[in-house]
C-alpha cells in the first residue's frame, strides 16, 4: 500500500447538474494525502483545493459540494463521498483556494489493482466543467498470507490496553475501526494503544504491514 500525492492535473469535464448559468472547475489540489485503503470507510484529507468559476456571464453565489467518486468493474461512474462546503461567493472568471477538505473513500467501489478516483465541484444552477483524475492503488492481504505474518495482538478482549506484538517489525500503522468503519483511533506507530476511553463491544484493528492491510477483531469490555 502506498501513500497518494497528487499533483496538478486537469482533465476534461465529468458531471452536470442543475442549468447551465454557471461552469465550475478544480484548478489544482496543492497535495492530497489517502491513509491506509482498508474495505470500509477510509479517511483522506484534500489539502487547498482551488474551484474556478469559468463561466463569463455570471458570479457563483451557491452552496458548493465537493464530489469524490470512483469508476467500478463496468466502468461506471460511483459517488462515495459528497462534502459541502458551505456557501460560497465566486467572481466570474476567479477563483477560491477552500479550506482543508474532509472526504470519506468508500472503498466497497474498489477492486484490487488500480482504481480511477474523480474528485469534482457541483452546486445546483451549475456544471462542472474539469475534474481531477489520479489512479488509486489498493489490495487486501488475504487470510492464507495474513497467517503466515507474525504478529500478535492482545489482550482480547481489552480494557485499557492493548500491545501490539511485531517481532519482524512488518507493521507500520495501527488504525481501529468500530463495526460502522468509523475510524476511532487513528494511526499508531507504537507498541501500546491506549482503548480506555472507547466504549465496550467491537471493534476492527487494522494493520497496515509491508504485505498490505488484514484486520483483526478486537473486543473492549471495562
Amino acid at each position: 500500500m502506498r501513500r497518494i500525492v497528487l499533483i496538478l492535473m486537469l482533465v476534461t469535464g465529468l458531471a452536470r447538474t442543475g442549468n447551465t448559468q454557471a461552469s465550475l472547475r478544480i484548478n489544482y489540489i496543492t497535495s492530497s494525502s489517502v491513509d491506509t485503503i482498508t474495505p470500509g470507510l477510509t479517511y483522506a484529507e484534500l489539502y487547498g483545493v482551488n474551484v474556478a468559476n469559468v463561466s463569463f456571464l455570471y458570479t457563483f453565489n451557491d452552496s458548493l459540494k465537493i464530489n469524490v467518486g470512483v469508476f467500478d468493474t463496468l466502468d461506471q461512474m460511483q459517488v462515495m463521498h459528497i462534502e459541502n462546503v458551505g456557501y460560497k461567493t465566486i467572481s466570474t472568471a476567479d477563483s477560491i483556494t477552500l479550506d482543508t477538505v474532509a472526504v470519506n473513500v468508500n472503498t466497497s467501489y474498489f477492486v484490487d489493482g488500480n482504481n480511477t478516483v474523480v474528485i469534482w465541484p457541483a452546486a445546483s444552477g451549475t456544471y462542472t466543467f474539469d475534474s481531477l483524475y489520479f489512479d488509486f492503488v489498493y489490495s487486501s492481504v488475504n487470510e492464507a498470507v495474513a497467517k503466515d505474518i507474525n504478529v500478535k495482538l492482545g489482550p482480547n478482549p481489552a480494557v485499557e490496553t492493548i500491545y501490539l506484538g511485531d517481532p519482524d517489525n512488518v507493521v507500520k500503522h495501527v488504525r481501529i475501526r468500530n463495526v460502522e468503519g468509523k475510524l476511532v483511533r487513528p494511526a499508531h506507530t507504537n507498541k501500546f494503544i491506549f482503548v480506555g476511553d472507547l466504549t465496550e463491544g467491537i471493534y476492527l484493528v487494522e494493520m497496515q504491514t509491508l504485505h498490505g492491510i488484514y484486520t483483526r477483531r478486537l473486543v473492549i469490555q471495562h
